[in-house]
C-alpha cells in the first residue's frame, strides 16, 4: 500500500504518478528508470512509480489532476512532500539536482560506490586482462605521425571483430 511502501518507509521515496497513455510520462519514463538505476547501489532513497490506471493515490498527497506528477516524500518530513515541478520534460541531471538538494543524495557519488559490483558482474576486469594478453601476443604497429590513440582504437576494432587473429 502507499502507506507502507512510501509513508512508512524507512527511506526516502521519489514518486512519479504517471499513466502508459500519457506522452509527457512516456517521455520522462526513460530518465526516471535512469536515475532508478544510477541509484541502485544508494540504500537511503527509493525511485518509485505508480501507474494511475492501475492505483489509486492519496488525494491528500496527490491532489492535482495532472501528470506526470512527480513528488518527493523527505525521510521524517513525509507528511509534507515536495513537489518537482520540471514534469515530462525534466532531465536526468534535474531530477538528479532537486534530489541532492532536498536529500543531500549525490548520483555521481552512488554509481562510483556501485561501479566495482558493476564491474564484477560484467566481467570487466577479465575482459581488460585479455586485452593486455592480447597486445602482449600482438604488439601495436604505429605509423610514423600517426597518435597512439588511433593505434589503440586499430587495436581494439580489429581485436573485438576477431580475438582469434
Amino acid at each position: 500500500s502507499f502507506r507502507e511502501l512510501v509513508l512508512e518507509s524507512k527511506k526516502h521515496v521519489f514518486v512519479v504518478a504517471s499513466a502508459a497513455w500519457c506522452g509527457a510520462c512516456q517521455a520522462l519514463k526513460p530518465r526516471w528508470e535512469q536515475l532508478a538505476q544510477a541509484l541502485a547501489a544508494e540504500h537511503s532513497v527509493t525511485i518509485a512509480s505508480v501507474d494511475m490506471e492501475e492505483n489509486e493515490l492519496p488525494n491528500r498527497y496527490f491532489p492535482e489532476t495532472y501528470i506526470p506528477n512527480v513528488k518527493l516524500f523527505i525521510l521524517g518530513k513525509k507528511r509534507n512532500p515536495v513537489p518537482f515541478k520540471g514534469g515530462g520534460s525534466a532531465s536526468f541531471e534535474e531530477l538528479a539536482r532537486f534530489l541532492q538538494e532536498h536529500t543531500g543524495i549525490c548520483v555521481r557519488t552512488a554509481i562510483e560506490l556501485a561501479y566495482p559490483a558493476y564491474c564484477e558482474r560484467l566481467g570487466i576486469d577479465a575482459f581488460l586482462q585479455e586485452l593486455r594478453s592480447a597486445a602482449k601476443r600482438r604488439p601495436l604497429q604505429r605509423a610514423p605521425g600517426q597518435h597512439g590513440r588511433k593505434v589503440l582504437a586499430a587495436f581494439l576494432y580489429e581485436y573485438l571483430l576477431d580475438p582469434s587473429h
